[in-house]
């Protein structure tokens, strides 16, 4: 699929986006397993709607599993999705046809990628540079 036909799929709803945000602030939830959690259940909105069992057998530790099934961490994310709107940010899941295919492929790829600017950029060849938020005096 081209990036530009990509680009024509609706965006994400309200009450999607609020899930995605939901998803990935569960806390103790990497970013692995909460693909591994999509796979199964579809979507964040399912996955929020499992029972703690259910949760627990897809491999979820008790804690993990009432963090998602309490909603403790919708919140925070409505406090996100308002920047969100008011800085013109777009949010492409994993699941997005947008996403890039290459980043998709690595063992442990972001569930979400905070995008402004040309979405059709996604598609061309891109360099990422990777650091960490707290640099050792040797690293800065």
């Amino acid at each position: 699929m081209s990036a530009s036909a990509a680009l024509s799929i609706p965006r994400l709803s309200e009450d999607e986006l609020l899930h995605w945000l939901a998803l990935r602030l569960v806390p103790g939830l990497g970013t692995r397993k909460a693909v591994t959690l999509l796979e199964r259940f579809r979507t964040p909105m399912a996955l929020f709607r499992a029972s703690v069992s259910e949760l627990e057998a897809a491999g979820l530790s008790p804690g993990v599993s009432r963090a998602i099934n309490s909603g403790c961490t919708f919140e925070d994310a409505a406090t996100q999705q308002d920047r969100i709107k008011a800085t013109g940010t777009t949010l492409v899941p994993v699941t997005d046809p947008v996403y890039p295919e290459k980043l998709r492929g690595i063992l442990d790829p972001p569930t979400l990628l905070f995008c402004r600017g040309d979405l059709a950029l996604l598609a061309s060849i891109s360099v990422a540079v990777v650091g960490t938020r707290k640099p050792t005096p040797y690293g800065m």
